[in-house]
Parts: structure tokens; C-alpha cells; sequence
């Protein structure tokens, strides 16, 4: 299979590249938008309309937050800027598995 073809077919996985750019460079943070969810963020991939990660306040300590993954796992207590960032982090280390040699942004 021809690199174009892998490129297509990653792009395709993934819903086609956001905002209309190739995917061969990878994600970086303009990829990435949050929304208010029930209870806290939802953060988005631009273009592909599926949440990647949440961050929802902390159960039982008020003003901290946990950024938490589609399979329910959570990370430790953070503040609610730090677990925003954190989340955002996490999402392009996701995403950009598929690219060697890109640092996360």
C-alpha cells in the first residue's frame, strides 16, 4: 500500500481531517475545541464531532476536577486550568500516535 493510500485510509478512520488540513503532520491544540457538558467540559476534535475526553469536577473536593476517559477511568485531582490542559495533552498523545517523531503541542 502506497503512503497516500495509508494517509487516506488514517484519514478515513479517524472522520477525514479537521478544518480541511492533511493529516500527515499531525494534531496540534487549534485541532482541539471544549464545550460546557452536563456536569463539566467535553473536549472535540475539530471537523470529527466526537468527544475525545471530559473533565468533570471532583466528587467529593470542591474546585477540583479529574479528566476522565471514554472508558471511565480518571486521572488524579487537578485545578480546573491544569486538568484543561492535562486533557488536551492526553488528547494529542491519542491522536497523534499515528505520526512518529511529532511532538505533542
Amino acid at each position: 500500500m502506497s503512503e497516500g493510500a495509508t494517509a487516506a485510509t488514517a484519514a478515513a478512520r479517524m472522520g477525514g481531517a479537521p478544518a480541511g488540513r492533511s493529516r500527515q503532520s499531525g494534531y496540534d491544540r487549534g485541532d482541539l475545541t471544549w464545550h460546557r457538558s452536563r456536569g463539566g467540559f467535553a473536549l472535540y476534535v475539530v471537523g470529527l464531532g466526537e468527544v475525545i475526553l471530559h473533565v468533570v469536577p471532583d466528587g467529593s473536593h470542591e474546585g477540583m476536577w479529574r479528566v476522565r476517559y471514554l472508558d471511565g477511568r480518571v486521572t488524579d485531582m487537578l485545578n480546573l486550568e491544569r486538568a484543561k490542559d492535562a486533557a488536551a495533552s492526553i488528547a494529542l498523545a491519542m491522536l497523534n500516535v499515528r505520526y512518529p517523531g511529532r511532538a505533542v503541542e
